[in-house]
């Protein structure tokens, strides 16, 4: 069983190396300079319960080979994600600025804690 495991993992290791130095398509999720709702305020992350700050991310896709991009074809819209977790965020959320939370529901009270969200805070 020891020589069929040695041999099962030279042929992974051979396509692993293929794959990496082989021209094709790559995704690359990268920070963005362009704006997003609610960007560098501090909210409750659904996803992982940490207050975190909200960052623009894009997702790009390249042409590589030999391990470099080497020219991007594709270039995403950027979108709102958590600085912890980088977990993408709801696009159109409303924020709580009592408890921080997000809600994706247009709502005039907020449903964590109750209290009301202002005409301005939209």
């Amino acid at each position: 069983m020891g020589f069929f495991s040695s041999i099962a993992k030279c042929i992974v290791a051979v396509f692993e190396f293929a794959y990496n130095w082989l021209p094709g398509i790559s995704l690359i999720n990268r920070q963005s300079k362009h704006p997003v709702a609610h960007a560098n305020r501090i909210v409750k992350c659904p996803y992982c319960a940490e207050k975190a700050t909200v960052v623009a991310r894009r997702n790009s896709l390249y042409f590589s080979a030999f391990l470099m991009n080497i020219f991007e074809i594709k270039k995403s819209k950027a979108y709102p994600v958590c600085s912890k977790c980088l977990n993408e965020l709801p696009q159109n959320f409303e924020l709580c600025l009592s408890c921080r939370e997000i809600s994706e529901h247009k709502s005039e009270v907020c449903q964590a804690c109750g209290s009301k969200i202002k005409e301005s805070e939209r």
